[in-house]
């Protein structure tokens, strides 16, 4: 059989592919022999980051179920952090940017919706008895289902989405906290971290470039930064794991 490395070569050329006939296909008849290289590493990151995507959040699912516990997993920062996936994919979409520039955010969004069931299943949290939680799902599905019928107006999208930047951060600070208070990192996932941080890096770079928007940008940066603090801690308590 063809074994990983391999295979990785090969992903790595069709990415890269991809990304370039995408960038040279977006090209006048004037500029048919000048290549945007910028916009060629953009087009096959955002590429990449979609298909790392696919296995975003597997490692911390896998480890979870292999400890038979969601011990240090924070419920209210990952419940954050669906809301702020959801603000991001509705920004996005509402101004029509490019699906590329934003795919990832429907996979992770997926992807927590399976992990907030699995946290809750191992803290035992009974969704439908808790009246805290089940209020709170309800007031998102709602929130949602006026998006996806288009009764909120841009404005209003817009105004939540510059919330998205403070609940970004909001995700991420009880989990640091947490960390800082038990000098542990508990189940957290070293590699879901990281590829965070790689994540955040590749968008900061394909925001700058194709779409230029400061206030997504912003985002890009605030959970970049939050995200490297949780990914040092890993180095500042392993003994305590």
């Amino acid at each position: 059989g063809i074994n990983a490395e391999y295979m990785g070569h090969l992903l790595s050329v069709y990415f890269f592919s991809i990304g370039f006939t995408m960038s040279t296909k977006q090209k006048g008849s004037k500029d048919q022999n000048k290549i945007d290289v910028a916009l060629i590493i953009s087009k096959a990151l955002s590429i990449g980051i979609i298909a790392g995507s696919l296995s975003y959040k597997v490692p911390q699912i896998m480890k979870i179920a292999a400890a038979g516990s969601a011990e240090g997993i924070n419920l209210s920062a990952l419940a954050l952090e669906i809301v702020s996936f959801t603000l991001v994919i509705a920004y996005n979409h509402s101004h029509k940017y490019a699906l590329s520039t934003y795919a990832e955010s429907w996979i992770i969004l997926v992807q927590n919706y399976f992990l907030f069931c699995q946290i809750c299943y191992y803290q035992n949290i009974n969704l439908l008895t808790n009246i805290e939680w089940s209020s709170a799902i309800t007031l998102y599905a709602i929130w949602v289902g006026s998006m996806v019928i288009n009764i909120l107006p841009q404005k209003a999208i817009d105004t939540l989405f510059c919330l998205s930047i403070p609940i970004a951060a909001a995700s991420r600070i009880p989990q640091i906290q947490s960390n800082y208070i038990n000098q542990s990192t508990g189940q957290l996932a070293l590699l879901t971290c990281m590829m965070a941080v790689s994540g955040n890096v590749s968008r900061v770079f394909t925001t700058l470039k194709e779409t230029g928007d400061k206030i997504v940008l912003l985002g890009y940066l605030v959970q970049l930064v939050l995200n490297t603090t949780i990914v040092l801690q890993f180095g500042l308590y392993w003994n305590g794991k």
